[in-house]
């Protein structure tokens, strides 16, 4: 069966491994596997010796789709003073990706939970969102 858009593999599927595999390994893996590309999960853009090996990988693979899955906060009221910081912080990542991968995409999303409370979305998140909560998730 022939998939009309590019197949995509998620960094996830190999997070909370008892292993840590190389991204040569992951991308091989990938390869192996039918993907065309592979999205990162987030490095923070001074973690150096990931970005090195990443686009160490990158040159090498045969996989011609790269992404990353960002997280940011600044939505709950505890954090409305980190905005700024968090898109400096996501720009960084958007810069070292693009200098490994051109033409990468961000898979970005922005963290509704408030410190101390569940992750479960039926108890936080959008569900407790309030029009503030709206607001400044749309400004960023």
């Amino acid at each position: 069966m022939s998939i009309p858009n590019p197949l995509v593999l998620f960094n996830n599927h190999f997070d909370m491994h008892r292993r840590h595999y190389s991204f040569a390994t992951k991308f091989a893996m990938a390869e192996d596997l039918g993907y065309d590309g592979f999205e990162f999960r987030q490095m923070e853009p001074d973690e150096d010796a990931a970005w090195e090996e990443a686009g160490a990988a990158v040159a090498a693979t045969n996989l011609t789709h790269f992404g990353m899955y960002v997280v940011s906060k600044g939505i709950t009221d505890d954090e409305t003073g980190i905005v700024a910081q968090e898109l400096t912080r996501v720009a960084g990542m958007i810069d070292r990706l693009t200098a490994i991968a051109p033409g990468s995409f961000l898979n970005y999303t922005i963290s509704s939970c408030p410190p101390g409370s569940s992750s479960e979305f039926h108890e936080s998140g959008s569900v407790n969102a309030e029009p503030r909560h709206w607001e400044r998730a749309a400004s960023i």
